[in-house]
């Protein structure tokens, strides 16, 4: 919890990692069978919404897309909350905000704790959705490299920053994977790289805040030319 930025993302990351050597050496975990490194099968149930089965693929995505309305809106909510104003302090200036009254630790510790909850949830609906598990496909490092690029190249500390780098960055790795996954099975990792160097050189708070600026833009003009509008119908 006392470590910031960079530091704590190599952190999050090394535990990942941690858990997922672990994961592939052990084949029982207390009465549970993890299957170590062979993966876990998830059973077939009864189709219907009780077990989250379905004989299609859509009703998946409607359930991911509800969740990801869910989790924007609570994210917004928590921004614009007492704890999200902790947060936005402890993140730029922990120990002025100490100074303050603030408890950053505890702060920190719900953040935490929202964004494993979430994680979790998605986590359950991604096993519904495969009926597979297998550490290399679930906490490798590849996928903790893709999420903290996601948030870097959007934006960190807004909402619209990691949707915005999902958006860009998953057709990319998709598309790599499909046309350079038998030659360069790890080309959307460089690919990545490339991108958040020239991110990170030209607008380090990533690409949100350009298109905020952009959007902004276009919103004051339009305000403007609806009150020119309404000057000019009164003079008329």
């Amino acid at each position: 919890l006392k470590m910031r930025g960079a530091y704590f993302a190599l952190a999050t990351i090394a535990f990942a990692e941690g858990v997922r050597v672990m994961v592939e050496n052990i084949e029982y975990l207390g009465p549970f069978k993890l299957n170590g490194p062979r993966g876990l099968q998830i059973p077939p149930l009864n189709i219907g919404w009780a077990n989250f089965m379905f004989s299609s693929k859509v009703p998946y995505y409607y359930i991911i897309l509800g969740l990801l309305l869910i989790i924007l809106l609570l994210t917004w909510a928590v921004s614009r909350s007492k704890l999200g104003y902790y947060l936005t302090a402890g993140g730029e200036e922990p120990e002025a905000a100490q100074a303050l009254g603030v408890n950053v630790s505890r702060a920190k510790v719900i953040a935490m704790a929202l964004s494993c909850f979430f994680t979790a949830l998605a986590g359950t609906f991604y096993a519904q959705f495969s009926l597979f598990i297998h550490p290399k496909s679930t906490i490798s490092l590849d996928i903790s490299f893709e999420i903290a690029f996601i948030a870097l190249i959007g934006g960190r500390g807004s909402i619209a920053g990691p949707v915005l780098g999902a958006l860009l960055l998953r057709p990319v790795s998709d598309l790599s994977r499909i046309y350079f996954g038998d030659i360069l099975p790890g080309m959307h990792l460089v690919i990545y790289g490339v991108v958040l160097i020239l991110v990170m050189i030209y607008q380090p708070r990533g690409l949100q805040e350009p298109l905020t600026r952009i959007y902004d833009r276009v919103v004051n003009r339009m305000a403007d030319g609806f009150i020119k509008g309404g000057d000019i119908n009164e003079s008329s």
